[in-house]
């Protein structure tokens, strides 16, 4: 089995140093620290800077093909409406 490095513990991850590590060349490079994967601030960041800035695909036309139905998403802390009008378009909605 081989040991993957991982960087020491960082609580602040909006720090750069925080990430150094996991961009230097592949032997160079360590693993993202593992705290990450249980830290709620890290959480809350991912949710933020990842889900919430960008497109996400939330379900499939298909799922909403008649008019009235509806999915409902959850989109980093966001809740998401997707329904068909009786004219056939799609419309999203924050809940």
């Amino acid at each position: 089995m081989t040991n993957i490095p991982v960087a020491p513990d960082m609580t602040d991850w909006t720090d750069e140093s925080a990430w150094a590590g996991t961009r230097a060349p592949l032997r160079q490079s360590t693993g993202l620290n593992p705290s990450a994967y249980v830290d709620e601030r890290f959480f809350a960041l991912e949710q933020e800077l990842v889900f919430e800035r960008a497109w996400v695909t939330v379900g499939l036309a298909g799922e909403v093909a008649e008019p009235g139905r509806m999915l409902v998403r959850q989109v980093g802390q966001k809740s998401i409406v997707i329904t068909r009008n009786d004219d056939g378009e799609l419309r999203g909605l924050l809940n």
